[in-house]
């Protein structure tokens, strides 16, 4: 597993004990924090709403290696799927 991913389940991790109840979770993110929130949320069941900032653009295979290091990602779907699952609740 890479950092990235670990990060990105350290995040689901806290949105489920955030959820607990049914309680909806705020999550305010800069930088990568940001791109690992947005995958979080994607797969999480928890109704979350997202506050980010200065979330890097993720437009090349680079720019995934320098922000978002996670093997098959773009074969996913990418940045831009994770952005549609997250925003479905």
């Amino acid at each position: 597993m890479s950092t990235d991913a670990a990060r990105v389940q350290d995040i689901v991790t806290a949105i489920t004990y955030a959820g607990r109840g049914g309680k909806e979770v705020d999550i305010f993110a800069t930088g990568d924090a940001a791109v690992w929130s947005v995958f979080a949320a994607a797969v999480s069941d928890v109704s979350v709403s997202l506050h980010l900032e200065s979330m890097p653009q993720l437009n090349s295979d680079e720019d995934y290696l320098r922000h978002f290091d996670v093997p098959g990602i773009l074969r996913a779907g990418g940045l831009a799927t994770a952005e549609l699952l997250a925003n479905r609740k």
